[in-house]
């Protein structure tokens, strides 16, 4: 009897845990609340830039998209400067995890002078950032070109090391013609199966302001980046925008709009129904 309880307890629980571990999980922040307080489902925005500080190199302003007034998370660099940045937790680990957002390239955006010339555009990672973790970390970079500017995607094995180079590169900007304009982007991660599998997946759709459907730019399907072995066992923070490796001659100013996060496609042009609130 003792070892049939056993048994009945172990599948109980691998049950109960397979159950949690397909629960639908997305959560969406459209800034409109006019702050960073977002909070839903364990989700949270560090730092404390909570207010309509417009002094603030982060803050939360109007903004028009699609001839609509909202709010947006504006990321603003002066000139000369190298870093603006926003960081979250997604308050939960997923194996895949799916983002998507709206962000519009700046009026006056011009790639800066400097080298080397790669920008941080968005990072996603498990554990802790880059060779701070024993869980991997994943990197989109923006680099200066002849037209404007090309995206790249790189990643670290975890394990305390650095990233790897800077594959996929893709046109991304063209000057003058994509200033001022906006642009959806979907990002998928999904981790290795095993620390010698190299399976892990990073993928980057776009589509512009005005078209119907997403393309795939960016395809990675042989990565190495599972989960430590001490977990979380899967990806949970990240930040949006980051160091600029090139700064800008002039006062740059990006704009978030509308990001969420899911563990499926973000494909569909509409969001999935939100998940209930869980009570606390």
């Amino acid at each position: 009897m003792k070892m049939r309880f056993h048994f009945i307890t172990l599948l109980t629980g691998f049950i109960l845990s397979a159950s949690a571990a397909a629960q639908p999980f997305f959560i969406k922040d459209d800034f409109n609340t006019g702050d960073l307080s977002y909070n839903k489902n364990g989700f949270r925005w560090s730092g404390t830039d909570t207010a309509l500080d417009p002094s603030s190199p982060t803050h939360v302003a109007q903004s028009v998209r699609n001839g609509k007034s909202g709010h947006g998370l504006h990321f603003r660099y002066r000139a000369g400067s190298n870093w603006t940045e926003k960081r979250f937790d997604i308050g939960s680990a997923h194996r895949e995890l799916w983002v998507r957002y709206w962000i519009k390239v700046p009026d006056n955006f011009q790639h800066g002078s400097g080298s080397p010339h790669n920008n941080k555009f968005f990072a996603i990672w498990m554990d802790d950032y880059s060779s701070k973790g024993e869980g991997p970390t994943v990197f989109w970079n923006y680099w200066r070109s002849n037209e404007g500017a090309t995206l790249t995607v790189s990643n670290s094995r975890g394990q305390k090391r650095v990233s790897g180079p800077n594959v996929e590169r893709v046109p991304f900007i063209r000057v003058p013609q994509d200033r001022g304009r906006w642009m959806q982007i979907v990002l998928r991660v999904t981790a290795s199966t095993n620390r010698s599998s190299n399976d892990g997946i990073i993928e980057t759709y776009r589509r512009w302001e005005g078209e119907q459907s997403f393309t795939k730019i960016q395809e990675v399907r042989d990565a190495d980046m599972a989960a430590p072995p001490t977990g979380p066992n899967g990806w949970r923070r990240g930040y949006v925008m980051g160091y600029a490796n090139a700064p800008y001659a002039r006062d740059t100013t990006w704009i978030v709009d509308e990001i969420e996060f899911s563990n499926s496609s973000l494909l569909d042009s509409k969001s999935p129904p939100l998940p209930p609130h869980p009570h606390h």
